[in-house]
């Protein structure tokens, strides 16, 4: 019930916070202009999944301490790369930040976090059974983290398409992260 709760505080907080984003975005010119490969026609604003982030981030550190009455390390490293991950996205939306320097904070947030939590270590091929990694495990989480953030900044050009996978991701990490009934 306190997740159900949570969930619902989080998509309310949400919307409200972006509506206030987008408000401001157009008050400030903080637009992304179309150029010829925008998906877009007219001038859209921009920053608001800074506030989505932001959200997600307090409501996953929330429900960790009200979970485990402590905050694990796991989920420190997530906040922690996540929080730096979002603001480098921020930056580039209101600034622009080279590709580099995006690069840069997207490899030492994955690496914070598989530093942390592990590396694959195997990769289950049935019918073989188990293929060992070894360290290639490492270079192949760090490559599918950073791959995956990229992928993600990629649609979020595409209006409406970057929140619409965050809802579909998220319900299917709920229903397969729950605890199965005793």
């Amino acid at each position: 019930m306190i997740g159900l709760a949570l969930a619902v505080l989080v998509v309310a907080t949400s919307y409200a916070a972006v509506e206030w984003v987008r408000r401001l975005a157009l008050r400030r010119g903080v637009l992304d202009v179309p150029v010829e490969r925008s998906s877009h026609e007219v001038p859209t604003p921009r920053g608001g999944g800074i506030v989505i982030v932001v959200v997600t981030l307090l409501a996953g550190l929330l429900a960790s301490c009200l979970a485990t009455g402590r905050l694990p390390a796991p989920m420190a490293a997530w906040l922690v790369g996540g929080a730096a991950v979002a603001l480098a996205g921020w930056v580039d939306d209101v600034r622009s930040l080279s590709t580099r320097a995006r690069l840069v904070v997207q490899l030492a947030a994955a690496g914070l976090l598989l530093a942390v939590v592990g590396c694959w270590r195997a990769l289950d091929l049935p019918p073989a059974g188990p293929l060992p990694l070894g360290w290639l495990g490492c270079v192949l989480a760090l490559l599918w983290i950073v791959g995956m953030t990229n992928a993600y900044h990629f649609m979020d050009g595409i209006d409406g398409i970057a929140a619409g996978q965050a809802i579909v991701a998220g319900t299917g990490w709920v229903l397969i992260g729950r605890p199965a009934a005793d």
